[in-house]
């Protein structure tokens, strides 16, 4: 997971391995906005979002930052 600030906003991404492809792996990256750390923009790599606009990496990835990675974009806003 990688964390940084740019002039988009606070950018939380990571390679999401997929569930359906042993050993692929899926570019996910969420904007958040740095006053509310409410998402702005979200992007995935993969099909379903392609073809979609959501995808259950996307999905992962909020529940990772809502669950575990708060203190961390906290820390990067400092």
């Amino acid at each position: 997971v990688n964390i940084f600030c740019n002039a988009e906003g606070i950018v939380v991404s990571a390679d999401i391995e997929s569930r359906s492809r042993l050993g692929m792996t899926h570019y996910t990256r969420v904007i958040l906005d740095p006053l509310t750390l409410k998402v702005v923009k979200e992007t995935c790599s993969c099909e379903g979002y392609t073809f979609n606009g959501k995808c259950w990496h996307i999905e992962l990835l909020e529940k990772l930052i809502n669950e575990k990675l708060k203190d961390r974009i906290e820390t990067n806003l400092a």
